[in-house]
């Protein structure tokens, strides 16, 4: 599969209650993982020089458009000691109606950290949209994602073809999350008309006690399934849903 530059995203979070989010208007990413390296000698080495690597660093650099007054708080990021846990994966279906904190890794590839925010750069040319620009210091080693756990058994949401529970598959599902706590309001877009709404939870996790949107109760079905090694508790719209965003509450 070939990944376009718009499908590679930055992910972050200040700490491992929060869900990892990512930042709209995202114009690039840089992942750069580089090795120091020191020149050995022996006496097999003869008139080549031959080297070997020693400690291995990693870095992260995202510029945005800048989209609200606030994002220059990313400043005060500089100047704090703390540490942010940082993501650069590839993501499915971009499309301009979706919300920049409800994309979620499609785990073709991606890397993950904790990382020091080094620097923050605020850019204003004239006639042109302002630009922030930030470098993240990894700090530790970058595991890839997979070797993480942290969507082994994620919360799920999409609009799917499928009408039996049987038929869904999870990474088909444009939105998916690492939060136990599934309560909440959510923008989920629907690109077909005549699809239903899935929303899959982990038995173990708090059950959504109500579906709702714009204040409309949303009739759900409840399924249980395994799903490759996990209790899901997945509930199906009643009825198929028209196409384009929907804003959703969850009540737990």
């Amino acid at each position: 599969m070939k990944l376009k530059g718009r499908n590679l995203i930055v992910f972050w979070r200040d700490s491992n209650t929060e869900d990892f989010t990512t930042l709209a208007y995202a114009t690039q990413c840089e992942l750069e993982v580089s090795a120091d390296t020191v020149e050995v000698a022996s006496p097999d080495t003869g008139a080549w020089k031959t080297y070997k690597k020693k400690r291995k660093g990693w870095e992260v650099t995202e510029a945005k458009l800048m989209s609200k007054l606030s994002e220059a708080d990313f400043i005060a990021k500089v100047a704090s000691n703390s540490m942010v846990e940082v993501m650069v994966a590839s993501v499915s279906d971009v499309r301009q109606d979706r919300e920049a904190g409800d994309y979620a890794p499609d785990l073709h590839f991606g890397k993950v950290g904790t990382a020091i925010v080094t620097r923050c750069t605020i850019t204003g040319n004239n006639g042109d949209f302002v630009n922030v620009s930030m470098q993240l210091l990894g700090s530790g080693e970058l595991r890839d994602i997979l070797d993480t756990g942290y969507y082994d058994s994620p919360f799920c949401a999409g609009f799917l073809e499928a009408s039996a529970v049987g038929d869904i598959d999870l990474s088909a599902m444009d939105y998916r999350y690492t939060r136990t706590a599934v309560g909440g309001s959510y923008s989920w877009s629907n690109p077909v008309r005549g699809f239903y709404l899935w929303v899959c939870v982990p038995t173990a996790y708090t059950q959504p006690s109500g579906f709702s949107s714009s204040g409309f109760e949303v009739p759900m079905t409840t399924y249980t399934r395994t799903i490759d090694g996990t209790a899901y508790t997945c509930y199906r719209s009643d009825a198929r849903i028209i196409a384009g965003l929907h804003n959703i509450t969850l009540t737990t």
